[in-house]
């Protein structure tokens, strides 16, 4: 609900569960509105963690980019270990409608 998309495609890296390209369909459209892609050489792992700090939001029917970059991140505390179950993600929907 709320979403100007009906459907999100990913594709992941499978070294660092990273998205490599992700692409966002308006409803009744066989082609992307827009993609996001990572450059996998700027996936870093920092401890545990693999970050991002490379990525393109390209808006394929305005024909606009947006270059995101990561220079520094910080991670102060972990989500709670239930936040994704699939009870709690249930109960997100069911409150946002």
């Amino acid at each position: 609900k709320g979403s100007s998309y009906e459907r999100i495609v990913f594709a992941l890296d499978q070294e660092s569960c990273l998205p490599l390209q992700i692409q966002f369909f308006e409803p009744g459209k066989a082609q992307p509105r827009k993609e996001l892609t990572t450059d996998p050489r700027s996936n870093l792992k920092h401890g545990s963690l693999w970050v991002a700090h490379s990525a393109l939001m390209r808006d394929l029917q305005n024909l606009t980019t947006t270059h995101l970059m990561v220079d520094s991140h910080e991670q102060e505390q972990l989500l709670p270990g239930g936040q994704f179950t699939v009870e709690a993600l249930e109960q997100s929907v069911r409150e946002a409608k």
